[in-house]
């Protein structure tokens, strides 16, 4: 049960049901409304139905039971070779604690096949957002040429696909984060379930059923969906959508129970509980780890650091006003009629001293701050690259769990999300760069 970034934004609560709410035509049971995907769920059989019509989309549950699992993944990975991972990413960190390197720690590395449940869908999203450059703009829509020659057009479209196979863990002793960040698996070495090839390691049972957790399953098909929507361009060199206002609705939602091989190894630091998870079939590891001597030494730099460009900052600012007070107080002492005497009785000498003050103004107030900032640009930039630290291990993206074998459509619309006779549709030979796209890294 992997919680993922941003709010649920899902209206699926048990306090939602009331007498005069709809009952599940399978079990009487009365439904419970999600709002946002125009939907109902039964929180006792996991029917899905449509908000409209009642006609049933999809089921939260497990398509043959939840007694046995429907398949598993063998582990590829031994304990030693998993133990090899973890002293090895440890020594790269250097510094932690001699607790990661004791060999009473690494003898609690313990092998176990986690239930998994495993979600997929047919998705829908009906997506208004800003389209950049591309083609020309119609009467359809409003147009804001851009002084840059970029035009920046409003517009909506429909794209329809499926998300395959996104695992979500169904145990609540393994820390969520931490088991969502050892994906992905390969799940084309499922196999079918037989009690006799787990006997060496143990199977865990699930404490939380689909149903039970509509919101986190429901959110992260939403973060795909909008990282799908977001790479097809509808026409445009890019085009952007605004996430709070696209509908994203679900069909033929479904749900297998499986067992996925993890190695776990627990340790408590410091009155903190550190749990790490290493992918039994790839090797991949996960977990949070305590700062290092190093790490701490690096922070008390960076403030260090940090302090002085505050205290260079406030001394170049004063290099900057010091000229304006200094003639503001010349001005001040001499007087206006002294000046104008000065000019009529020493004219040529009043021009030089005006000529030498202009060129002196110049390089004071203009090239010394120009320098100045330069310089404090240059300082900041090199202090904020200091602080990058390596991104930490997460949950893949939308890419890996994009169903190919399920045809891609996407096209224009009016902002009824109707279909233009004329506008742009989606063709084959756009599939490859749209997955390439969802997989790949931003940069920064």
């Amino acid at each position: 049960m992997a919680i993922w970034d941003g709010t649920s934004g899902t209206a699926v609560d048990p306090e939602n049901i009331s007498s005069g709410a709809p009952k599940c035509p399978e079990c009487s049971f009365f439904l419970v409304s999600d709002q946002e995907h125009f939907s109902y769920v039964c929180r006792k059989c996991g029917a899905i139905y449509d908000r409209d019509t009642l006609i049933r989309t999809g089921s939260f549950a497990a398509g043959k039971g939840t007694e046995v699992p429907e398949s598993y993944i063998p582990f590829k990975i031994s304990r030693e070779e998993a133990i090899g991972i973890f002293t090895e990413h440890c020594r790269s960190l250097g510094g932690l604690p001699k607790i990661y390197g004791s060999a009473k720690t690494l003898s609690d590395m313990t092998g176990a096949y986690v239930p998994f449940w495993l979600v997929s869908s047919e998705v829908e999203v009906n997506a208004k957002g800003i389209g950049f450059t591309g083609k020309q703009t119609n009467t359809l829509y409003n147009s804001n040429p851009a002084e840059d020659g970029v035009v920046r057009q409003e517009t909506y479209g429909t794209a329809k696909f499926r998300l395959k196979d996104i695992p979500y863990d169904g145990e609540k002793s393994i820390p969520d984060r931490i088991m969502a960040s050892a994906e992905p698996f390969d799940l084309s070495e499922l196999k079918e379930y037989s009690p006799d090839e787990l006997k060496d390691i143990p199977a865990q049972k699930y404490d939380v059923v689909p149903v039970d957790m509509t919101d986190v399953i429901f959110r992260r098909l939403d973060k795909y969906a909008m990282q799908v929507i977001s790479k097809v361009d509808f026409g445009f060199d890019q085009f952007i959508p605004y996430q709070d206002q696209c509908l994203t609705s679900y069909r033929n939602l479904s749900v297998r129970y499986v067992l996925l091989p993890v190695w776990i190894l627990t340790l408590e630091y410091d009155g903190i509980r550190y749990t790490y998870i290493i992918n039994g079939q790839t090797g991949k590891l996960s977990g949070d780890f305590p700062e290092s001597k190093q790490e701490r030494s690096e922070q008390k730099e960076r403030r260090s650091a940090q302090n002085a460009l505050k205290r260079d900052l406030i001394i170049r600012i004063l290099m900057v006003l010091v000229p304006w007070i200094i003639i503001l107080v010349i001005i001040g002492i001499i007087g206006p009629e002294r000046i104008t005497m000065f000019f009529g009785y020493h004219p040529l000498e009043f021009i030089l001293a005006l000529v030498s003050a202009i060129l002196a103004g110049v390089l004071i107030f203009h090239f010394v701050p120009k320098l100045f900032l330069k310089k404090t640009r240059k300082d900041y930039r090199n202090f904020y690259e200091t602080m990058k630290k390596p991104v930490p291990a997460s949950e893949p993206d939308a890419g890996v769990y994009f169903d190919t074998g399920f045809p891609l459509r996407a096209y224009e619309t009016d902002i009824k999300f109707n279909s233009l006779e004329t506008g742009w549709k989606y063709r084959e030979t756009n599939l490859s760069d749209i997955i390439k796209n969802i997989e790949a890294p931003e940069e920064d």
